[in-house]
């Protein structure tokens, strides 16, 4: 369906109509209707027809939340490996021009799904002998799609799957598939010693003993 005319809006071919006075673009007609609200819209299917429909406005369904207002941000440390969700504010330190391509695309076409509720990224690595070979500092920001396998909803399905990992005896590995511009790629962090790890980090860079923000304190110390 190609969209006509938005609540009484006629729209142009780059879907801008005549609003207030100006030529704006139609998401200005929706954020003046309500959430819920009931508007008609017409719309030109399969090249022949038009009809006439009408459309529930439903609330935003962004992947990356917008507008963070009095939120204090959340990150968990694992071994020197920082994650933290994506948002509108984190990307900020960029133009929009100049942002990571895959923050920005999910940033413009990422939405919420049951097995999706933010997307979790690779913030930065404070180096240790834990994660040698993975360099230090920012590293571009990858998308953490899956530890040890096991998908991710978000940063506390991560932090959930970390824990559990490490409780675990026998040793082994916690990876990390990770997704960026220049394709997908695994993060290893060796068990064995990551305790002592994470200690040396709090002591060298000054992070919190939980390795967490205090969203997550709780979880560490039941």
């Amino acid at each position: 369906d190609v969209l006509m005319e938005f609540n009484g809006y006629k729209l142009d071919e780059l879907g801008f109509c005549e609003l207030l006075g100006r030529r704006l673009h139609f998401a200005a007609a929706r954020d003046l209707c309500a959430v819920g609200e009931k508007v008609p819209v017409r719309v030109w299917r399969e090249g022949r027809d038009e009809l006439e429909l009408e459309h529930v406005l439903h609330p935003a369904r962004y992947l990356v939340p917008r507008g963070q207002f009095d939120v204090r941000p959340r990150f968990f440390i694992c071994g020197g490996l920082v994650f933290q969700p994506l948002s509108h504010e984190y990307l900020q330190g960029w133009s929009a021009n100049d942002r990571p391509p895959h923050l920005q695309t999910l940033f413009l076409g990422g939405h919420l799904t049951p097995d999706k509720t933010e997307a979790v990224m690779l913030s930065q690595v404070l180096a240790d002998e834990a994660n040698a070979g993975y360099d230090s500092g920012w590293v571009g920001a990858p998308i953490v799609q899956a530890v040890n396998g096991e998908a991710i909803r978000g940063l506390a399905d991560l932090v959930s799957k970390v824990r559990a990992a490490r409780k675990r005896q026998g040793g082994g590995f916690l990876i990390f598939d990770v997704l960026m511009s220049s394709g997908p790629y695994k993060v290893a962090l060796p068990l064995n010693g990551l305790d002592e790890a994470d200690m040396r980090i709090c002591s060298l860079y000054g992070v919190p003993r939980c390795c967490c923000s205090p969203h997550f304190v709780e979880e560490a110390q039941s």
